[in-house]
């Protein structure tokens, strides 16, 4: 989870809001602000056929809308994409690792039978032949004797 700058990291607390100046001009708390990073999006919307955008997310069951003035709803959705970038790279990089798996499996499931053909077998992720059986160690057990 990203966190907002704080204390801790040579900052002043107080110091977020220069970073988001129009989140801060919505007069979002802090702990709204930290909801952010998780969720929210920007909504337009249709009210009596004049076009209205709001800023939506959850603080727990309670859901926000937040109008946002014509003139900065670009800026409040730069701020907003700003805020939730590690969340979304982590999202992208999850599904291209299920994405990955997926076609993994897929090209396993089409050389099984061509290699079990070849008389190989699957052994975790690697394909090995088989071991041919022969009857070597009676053979040895008797020329010692």
């Amino acid at each position: 989870m990203k966190s907002l700058p704080t204390a801790s990291d040579g900052q002043a607390a107080g110091n977020v809001r220069p970073q988001l100046p129009t989140l801060a001009q919505l007069g979002l708390s802090d702990h709204e602000l930290q909801l952010l990073t998780q969720q929210g999006y920007m909504r337009t919307e249709n009210r009596s056929g004049k076009i209205v955008h709001r800023l939506r997310f959850r603080d727990g069951d309670r859901q926000r809308a937040i109008y946002v003035s014509k003139q900065d709803v670009d800026a409040v959705s730069a701020e907003l994409a700003f805020l939730q970038e590690g969340r979304k790279s982590r999202q992208n990089l999850k599904r291209i690792g299920r994405l990955a798996n997926k076609k993994l499996r897929e090209h396993v499931a089409l050389l099984t039978p061509l290699m079990e053909s070849c008389d190989y077998r699957r052994h975790g992720h690697q394909f090995r032949r088989r071991r041919i059986r022969t009857d070597n160690y009676t053979l040895r057990k008797e020329t010692k004797q």
